[in-house]
């Protein structure tokens, strides 16, 4: 017999809460529902769910302090957060902090179904530290046809990657976009990566293959080591020559 999905449910709004609660398990997930985020940590560190679906705007903690908070005891929870206000700053706080999705109520039921669904059994969406190199792990999702976004935090810092059909279509940085923000990113030498799925339309910035963003993004890096060493050195290394 296969293991029922659990859910852990996390809203001070009391109708919200149960009628999300019982249509949840009437679909048979396990489901439970908590009014407030402090309770929600003592259900985290009583036992494990599949997935945590989490409000926004509480008391006490809000939905952004909460995902910290548990990142902290269970870095590998995934996490969508529900929302009553459609703030674009609510929702980047969210993705910041390592949410998958941020669903604006009223939604559809089945939305919220297919998300779930999707988020569950989504065996690629991972949270780690990066051990391979970053170019390295570029390719990986290049030749395996990925259609995702790679988001990688770095020094306070953030970069997003979208990938689609194994081509990189799009990169931003929150200052940068398209392949200046992708040369950025590139420059990250240690972090910490994120990858998830992703609905919205995303407009192409970047035109050129993955191989030549590589190789343009190695000698930025390159340009930018020899600002950093002596002309003695340089010489010695054959980058430059002394004028005769």
């Amino acid at each position: 017999m296969s293991i029922k999905p659990s859910l852990l449910l996390v809203d001070d709004e009391e109708n919200f809460l149960k009628a999300t609660a019982d249509m949840l398990g009437s679909r048979g997930y396990v489901v439970k529902a908590v009014a407030s985020a402090e309770d929600g940590l003592e259900m985290l560190k009583a036992q494990d769910f599949d997935l945590v679906i989490t409000d926004y705007s509480m008391p006490g903690l809000d939905g952004v302090d909460f995902i910290n908070k548990i990142r902290k005891i269970k870095p590998n929870q995934k996490i969508i957060v529900v929302s009553g206000f459609p703030s674009q700053y609510a929702k980047r706080q969210a993705f910041k902090a390592g949410a998958l999705y941020y669903i604006v109520k009223p939604f559809a039921v089945d939305l919220l179904l297919d998300i779930i669904n999707e988020v569950i059994n989504e065996v690629h969406d991972i949270i780690g530290s990066i051990q391979l190199t970053l170019e390295e792990l570029i390719h990986l999702y290049a030749l395996g046809e990925r259609t995702l976004l790679l988001e990688i935090q770095s020094g306070g810092e953030v970069g997003q990657i979208y990938f689609r059909k194994g081509e990189i279509i799009h990169a931003d940085t929150g200052k940068l976009r398209g392949e200046e923000a992708f040369y950025k990113i590139l420059s990250y030498k240690t972090g910490v990566f994120i990858t998830r799925t992703y609905r919205r339309m995303v407009s192409r910035t970047i035109d050129l293959c993955t191989n030549a963003l590589i190789l343009e993004g190695a000698r930025l890096w390159d340009e930018k080591l020899r600002a950093f060493v002596s002309p003695n050195e340089n010489e010695r290394l054959g980058r430059v020559k002394r004028p005769t």
